[in-house]
């Protein structure tokens, strides 16, 4: 897999920037993003801690260690480093998507809708948001506005499976089996 081993090359070459240069925070952050993306979490976590002793005004640092915890299921420690990373730089919209995230899982779907509907109006063409604030209405029962965003979601990256996965399902609550056939369809191309 070429992307496999363009992380393994990455690697190499950070742990070598890091012998030339142990303090180095950008290169720890980057790092632990691509341990992050392998799924090796104690070292992503590890980088980040270090970035973040190193740099701790760094935003972007908090929101890469706050998507470890929340890959782990550590959704207290998640919000602690969205909410800090937002404190840091309030206009970070990955801040907001965390949080929002965060909030979803932890069914407090309010807090939830307010980091998606911060995240849009930071950026208005993030089709994640679209799609996770379509799931959050969905658990709040209003079909009508999770339909509307995972419209959007759809519109704006025709290529989200999980995006007609999920608009196929609503269809299929409001008993409309073509329109759920479609979708599934369309998820599967």
């Amino acid at each position: 897999n070429k992307e496999l081993e363009r992380y393994a090359e990455a690697l190499v070459d950070f742990d070598a920037v890091l012998r030339l240069n142990p303090d180095r925070a950008l290169t720890y952050y980057n790092r632990g993003a691509v341990y992050n993306a392998l799924g090796h979490y104690p070292e992503a976590l590890a980088d980040f801690d270090n970035a973040i002793r190193q740099d701790p005004d760094e935003a972007n640092v908090f929101v890469g260690r706050g998507i470890v915890y929340w890959e782990l299921g550590q959704f207290q420690e998640a919000m602690a480093d969205f909410n800090e990373a937002i404190r840091l730089e309030p206009e970070n919209d990955g801040a907001h998507y965390g949080y929002g995230l965060t909030n979803l899982a932890l069914e407090r779907y309010p807090e939830a809708l307010a980091g998606f509907d911060q995240v849009l109006s930071l950026n208005p063409e993030r089709a994640e948001a679209f799609y996770n604030r379509g799931l959050t209405y969905e658990a709040l029962n209003d079909y009508s506005e999770a339909m509307a965003n995972y419209d959007e979601a759809i519109r704006l990256n025709g290529e989200g499976a999980r995006f007609y996965i999920s608009r196929g399902d609503l269809y299929l609550r409001q008993e409309r089996l073509k329109d759920a056939i479609v979708d599934y369809g369309e998820a599967i191309r």
